[in-house]
């Protein structure tokens, strides 16, 4: 990562407390240009995350976007565009409506192109919000977000309702959207897999705390996971206990994580590990405190 002023989005202490939750001191900063998934179980504060970045949710710490604090929310906002699983628009008003009443709040919100957008993703103009499917009120709010220039894209759950082809249709209008190297997105999915392909950076989150933030790649290159039973590791290859991070074992199949510094300083042991995904790598060290 490079220094902080030249970053797009900086987030310093953030929190945000419920009677019974509490986002805590989240951390980290994206540069223009970027992908960044954010990860993490239900109820682990993502939806959270997004809606505290937004402004909806008043938080606390500082956070910064092109340089705008957000304590400008005038400002802040008008560089933000974003796609929710539950739309933010009244469902009474039907999608040109919205376009109209509200992309005058956005500076340089393109009508034309919106209703474009509209045309393009199939959604009837004059349709109540209320009366569209669930993945049509995703569409709808993608062809607002596409139709001004914001500097931050944000992603809750925005594909969790859409076909296979039209999810990756999304796909590629999110890496269109930072090929020019000047907007960042954030995206938050339960789909691991298919974020864990085109995300640059992750930030897990875990009981609302931030448990890891960095590149993809570092967090996957840390680990490996060996496929044998771990009696074979500790009086074959002379693992300690404190080398075996976790795994589990059944009448079928073993295996078990260890970091990937202990693998090499045993290289016969290379020929029987490989790279977890980002989902196995969140079954395991989420049952560990530290990683």
């Amino acid at each position: 990562m490079k220094e902080k002023e030249k970053m797009l989005l900086n987030v310093c202490g953030l929190c945000k407390s419920y009677e019974r939750f509490a986002l805590q001191d989240i951390c980290f900063s994206l540069e223009p240009g970027y992908i960044l998934g954010v990860i993490g179980k239900n109820g682990s504060g993502k939806s959270t995350l997004i809606r505290t970045l937004l402004g909806s949710r008043k938080g606390t710490g500082e956070v910064q976007l092109g340089g705008c604090s957000w304590s400008n929310v005038v400002a802040y906002r008008k560089q933000l565009a974003f796609v929710l699983k539950d739309t933010p628009f009244p469902e009474i008003m039907n999608a040109k409506d919205c376009g109209n009443y509200y992309g005058k709040w956005y500076d340089g919100f393109d009508l034309k192109k919106y209703l474009h957008y509209l045309e393009q993703f199939q959604i009837p103009e004059k349709q109540a919000i209320e009366k569209l499917s669930t993945g049509q009120k995703i569409r709808q709010q993608l062809a607002f977000a596409l139709a001004y220039e914001a500097k931050l894209y944000l992603f809750d759950e925005a594909t969790a309702n859409l076909d296979v082809k039209f999810r990756d249709e999304v796909y590629q209008i999110i890496r269109q959207l930072v090929a020019t190297e000047e907007k960042s997105v954030i995206f938050v999915s339960h789909l691991v897999e298919e974020l864990e392909q085109f995300a640059d950076y992750a930030l897990w989150l875990y009981q609302g705390k931030q448990k890891y933030f960095g590149t993809v790649e570092d967090l996957k290159e840390q680990y490996r996971i060996v496929e044998m039973s771990k009696e074979k590791l500790e009086n074959q290859f002379q693992c300690s206990e404190k080398d075996i991070l976790i795994g589990r074992e059944n009448a079928h199949h073993q295996e078990y994580l260890l970091r990937t510094e202990v693998v090499k300083n045993c290289p016969d042991l290379l020929e029987y590990s490989r790279y977890g995904t980002i989902k196995e790598l969140m079954y395991y060290l989420e049952k560990v405190e530290s990683i």
